[in-house]
Order: structure tokens, then C-alpha cells, then sequence
């Protein structure tokens, strides 16, 4: 009827027939394939069918199927752009123009970079034009433009459609303005966040620049019970925050970010969405030690634990927790860390996911964070299971650097008290160290914590046998070569030599290799200015010389070694005059 000239009243019944059917929940039918284009046509010989055709062309794409064939989008965005554009058209039709949009965009996803450009402007303008400025504000226009507008900025932000910094900014005045007029109307304020939210994604500077955190948070302050605005506030907050940028954190710390962050996590503790957003906002911010003030201050850590205990299954989440806890807990009071379930829920989800590497390396470095904290930390975590569950990890993500560098730096810390050096030992955690240091031969980093490590270990007579049978000499003689130009690296082995060089509890010298005795001597000559080197070497050789069946392998040095110790008595009397003297003797009198 429509294509076959009938009178226009017909043509009428017959659009509205067309509507009524395409609106129906069960279309049973299949649609002609030029019916977009056939209906937009009737516009062309009845102008003043204009508003029926746009209510039929509403209801087909509220039905029809994504990708589908029968649209031409250029030539659809066009027709309906251009009705938007027109201010000669009534308000109430270019209101169903937006919605033509809102439909189009929420069933047909591959648009093109132009179109999306096209609707963007489109919208946007005529949103400007009746933000209460130019024009009187009109809520509802506003209400549906802003539902498009969220469609078309969430194609962009999924294939990283990037708008210049003038369109971005006419989007935050906007928000202003319906901040002044329509502070109330919830499903305005929820299309605006998410196009702000969707933009974030690719022009987040942008957003920045514009003011975007400031009217984000006015928002989220004017509807602090809104279980849907703070998720949306919150998801923005966590794709601003991501940026590490000083001022964005400054400027979310100033204008009561933090506040709603952790409001939301109190309020809404079933929402999983806000519980995740949340979470790594703090994360992001917990950089800034005034950030990290405030959100202890106000109950924030045990927030993320409740929130990492009711969201297990996400590890996003749980690894930007770990993260935030880590940084919190560095520097806040010792008695906001009483309660055992911060370090018990992070043992229990390491217990549970044993095969998430990253997860379990930022575990870890909260349990370091709480070890670092004073020596009744050390025993609680070491009472908690805290030692077993470092050196599971470390067993089982031999291969992971930056694991097994945190894993070594957390037992140090814990090695201090003499029950967690047996514990370590107990757990088999000898042996992870010492493979550590052959398999990341190269990692002046983890080669100083390893060392550190096993200092404090052997501090336990029983371990010092240990330590040895597990091949740590061999260890530390690779790692000294390995890392000769390291002042650091060179002083900490030769302390553990020291170390493990006698065993008094036991009356025991260990046989020294020549390797070992090489290995002190070039330490001494590379680093004769190195107090600590100088300190440590001497320490050794002495100890060492404790037994005379060391006596042969240190004389084959001794033509620089007289010239070494005598350099390192005068340069550093208090540390290695009496033990230099000491080798000399021994040396002078066999």
C-alpha cells in the first residue's frame, strides 16, 4: 500500500498498522527487506508524515536483528540526524529522533567511525541548545537525547573512537547545566555517567581537563543513596584514578572522592559492580599518603577485606585489594591492624587460589607490609600459617621474578624472630631460596634479598647445616661472580659466608673451598672502600681460619691478602683492624 501511491490516509493507517505490529513482544513475521528505506521515503511525498514515519521507524529497530541487512546506517543516520539538526521541526519530533537513535544504536552495534561521529554531534548540540541557556531547559529531551547519547559513546569507547577536547568539554558544560535544572531526575544523571563513563575509556585526559571528577562527585554527593549513581560514579572514579596522575589523585582526595568511595562500599555491600570500582579506585589512590590518611581514617581497610570476602571469585579485584592494602597498611597506626582477619583473609584466599601468580605475589606483599611492622607481627603471621603459605607459592611459581624476589624479602623480614627461622626450615623453605638464586642467576635485586635471607636464617644453628647441604656456597659463589661490579650484592654474600663460616653452638668450622676464599679476596680488592665489604670479607676469612684445615686454601691468597687486610684495618679500624690482625697472625705463624 505504502509503496503503490495510496492516498495519504491510508498510507497513514498504514504506518500506524506497521508500528503497532513491529512494537508486538512475539514478531512472528519476517520483515521486508527495504522497509527502512520505504517507510523513510513516505517522508518525501507527505512531509507532514514525518512524525508517524518516526515512530514506525522507532518501533522497527526496537525489533529488529543486530547486523541487520535490511538498514542502510548511512542513510539512516541521516534522515534522522538531519531531523535533529532542523530546529524548524517541533520539539516532540525531534524527541522521537533521538529515540529513533537510542533504538538504532542499541541493536546495531557496528557503526561506523563517521556515524558515530555524526549522532555524537548531533545530540550533543541539540542538548546544548535547550540546557536552559539558549533555549528553555527541557527535561525530557534530555532524558531521551542523553539515553542516545550514552548508546553512541559506548560504541566508541569499545573501538576506541577518540572526540577532540572542545566536544568533551561541551559534554561536561552540559552536565553542569543539568546539574542546575534536573538534579533529581535519576535516569538523566544515569545516561549522562555512563557517556562520561563510556569516553573515560579513550579520552580520560580529556575528562580530566574538563572537570569531569569534580561533576562526577557533586553527583554522587547529591545522591549518596542511589545504589545506581554510585555505581557509575565509582566505575568513573577507577578509569580516572588508573591514570596514576598526581593531580587527578589530589583532585578526587579534595572534592570528597574518597568519601563516596568508601561510603559505597559501606552502603551498597551487595552490589558486586560498586564493591570492584570501588576497590580499585582506593588501589589507584592509596599512592598518595593524604589518600591513604583519609580511607584508613575512615574505616576503608577493613571495607576492602569485606569486600575481597564477599568477592572472591573476581581477581581483578582481589589483586587491586592486595595493592591497596599493601600501601595502607605501611604507614597506618599498629592499632588499626589489630584485628587478625586483614592477614587471615589474604592467607585463606592464597590457600584458595595457589596457581594465580600475579594474585599470589601481591598477597605476599601484604603479608611483608604486616612482617615489617614490629616483631609481634612477625609471630602472629608466623602463627597464622603465614611462613607455609610464602614458601608454597614460591615452590610452586619457581619461574615468576618479581614472586619469588617479594617471597625471599617476606621470609627476611620474618626470619628476625628464632620460631619463624625454624619455621622456614621446617616448611622446606631452604631449599626455594637457594633454587631462587640459581634460577634468577642475573637479579642483583632477588640476589640481596636472597642473601639477606638466608643471614637470618642461619642466625639458628641447626639451620647453618642446612643452608649448606642445600647448596647455598655454591649459590652465593656464582651469585658474587655473576655480580662483581654490585657493592650491595658483594657485601651481602660475604656476610652470609661470614655467617655460615663457623658454627658455635656446635663448635663446628666449615671447610672452605677455595672458590669461596677467590670469591672474599677479589670482594675485598674490587670494594676497598666499602666498609660492609671490608667488614665482611675479614669476618669470614677469620672464622674461617678458626679451623686449621682452612689454613692452606687462604695462604694461596696470601700475596694479596697482606696488602688487603692491611688496607681495611687502617681504612676501617673499629670494624676490621682486631679480626685483620687476627688472620695476619695465623697466616704469619703456619
Amino acid at each position: 500500500h505504502i509503496q503503490s501511491s495510496q492516498p495519504k490516509k491510508l498510507i497513514e493507517k498504514a504506518l500506524e498498522l506497521i508500528s503497532v505490529l513491529a512494537s508486538q513482544k512475539a514478531r512472528t513475521f519476517p520483515l521486508p527487506e527495504d522497509i527502512f528505506q520505504v517507510v523513510m521515503d513516505v517522508h518525501s511525498s507527505f512531509p507532514d508524515l514525518l512524525e508517524h514515519v518516526s515512530v514506525v521507524l522507532r518501533n522497527l529497530l526496537i525489533s529488529s536483528i543486530p547486523a541487520s541487512k535490511q538498514l542502510n546506517f548511512e542513510s539512516l543516520v541521516t534522515f534522522v540526524t538531519d531531523i535533529i539538526d532542523d530546529q524548524k521541526n517541533s520539539l516532540a519530533l525531534r524527541r522521537e529522533a533521538c529515540a529513533i537513535l537510542w533504538a538504532f544504536t542499541g541493536r546495531q552495534k557496528n557503526q561506523s567511525q563517521q556515524n558515530l561521529k555524526i549522532m555524537y554531534k548531533s545530540l550533543l548540540s541539540m542538548m546544548s541548545l535547550y540546557n536552559g541557556e539558549q533555549q528553555t531547559y527541557d527535561s525530557d529531551l534530555q532524558a531521551v537525547a542523553s539515553g542516545a547519547l550514552s548508546r553512541v559513546t559506548e560504541i566508541m569507547g569499545e573501538i576506541g573512537l577518540q572526540m577532540d577536547l572542545k566536544s568533551v568539554a561541551e559534554l561536561m558544560h552540559l552536565l553542569y547545566k543539568i546539574l542546575e535544572n534536573d538534579i533529581d531526575r535519576l535516569e538523566l544523571l544515569e545516561n549522562i555517567l555512563d557517556a562520561v563513563l563510556h569516553l573515560s575509556k579513550v579520552d580520560e585526559e580529556f575528562i580530566i581537563q574538563t572537570g569531569g571528577i569534580v561533576v562526577v562527585i557533586d553527583i554522587m554527593v547529591e545522591h549518596e543513596q542511589s545504589e545506581s549513581i554510585q555505581e557509575r560514579g565509582c566505575r568513573i572514579l577507577a578509569v580516572l584514578s588508573s591514570t596514576k596522575n598526581i593531580q587527578v589523585n589530589c583532585c578526587i582526595t579534595e572534592t570528597d572522592g574518597i568519601d563516596m568511595l568508601v561510603s559505597s562500599l559501606a552502603n551498597f555491600s551487595g552490589n558486586n559492580s560498586i564493591q570492584e570500582s570501588a576497590c580499585k579506585a582506593l588501589s589507584n589512590l592509596s599512592v598518595d599518603s593524604e589518600a591513604r590518611m583519609l580511607i584508613t581514617s575512615q574505616g576503608g581497610l577493613m571495607l576492602i577485606i569485606n569486600a575481597m570476602n564477599s568477592n572472591k571469585d573476581n581477581m581483578d579485584m582481589l589483586e587491586a585489594c592486595c595493592y591497596a592494602l599493601q600501601l595502607l597498611i605501611s604507614d597506618v597506626d599498629e592499632q588499626m591492624l589489630s584485628d587478625p582477619s586483614i592477614y587471615e583473609t589474604i592467607l585463606c584466599l592464597m590457600n584458595e587460589y595457589p596457581d594465580a601468580v600475579s594474585f599470589q605475589e601481591k598477597a605476599i606483599a601484604v603479608i611483608q607490609c604486616f612482617s615489617m611492622k614490629n616483631k609481634e607481627f612477625k609471630d602472629r603471621i608466623g602463627k597464622a600459617g603465614g611462613i607455609p603459605a610464602v614458601v608454597r607459592a614460591m615452590k610452586e611459581h619457581l619461574g615468576d621474578e618479581a614472586l619469588q624476589t617479594r617471597g625471599l624479602a617476606t621470609l627476611w623480614s620474618l626470619a628476625v624472630l628464632q620460631a619463624n627461622q625454624i619455621e622456614i626450615a621446617s616448611v622446606g623453605g631452604i631449599g626455594p631460596i637457594v633454587n631462587a638464586m640459581m634460577l634468577h642467576l642475573m637479579s642483583a635485586s632477588l640476589q640481596k634479598q636472597a642473601c639477606g635471607c638466608l643471614c637470618s636464617l642461619s642466625n639458628h644453628p641447626d639451620n647453618k647445616r642446612l643452608i649448606r647441604e642445600a647448596g647455598a656456597m655454591e649459590s652465593l659463589i656464582f651469585t658474587m661472580w655473576a655480580h662483581y661490579n654490585s657493592e650491595s650484592v658483594q657485601a651481602e654474600a660475604c656476610k652470609v659466608i661470614s655467617h655460615l663460616a663457623v658454627n658455635v653452638a656446635m663448635n663446628e668450622v666449615m671447610l672452605a673451598s677455595l672458590d669461596e676464599i677467590t670469591c672474599l679476596v677479589a670482594a675485598m680488592r674490587r670494594y676497598p672502600k666499602s666498609e660492609r665489604c671490608q667488614e665482611y670479607a675479614v669476618m669470614a676469612l677469620r672464622n674461617y681460619l678458626l679451623s686449621e684445615d682452612n689454613i692452606e686454601n687462604v695462604r694461596n691468597n696470601a700475596d694479596q691478602l697482606e696488602q688487603l687486610l692491611m688496607s681495611a684495618a687502617s681504612r676501617f679500624p673499629e670494624k676490621c683492624s682486631e679480626r685483620a690482625n687476627q688472620v695476619l697472625n695465623t697466616l704469619m705463624a703456619n
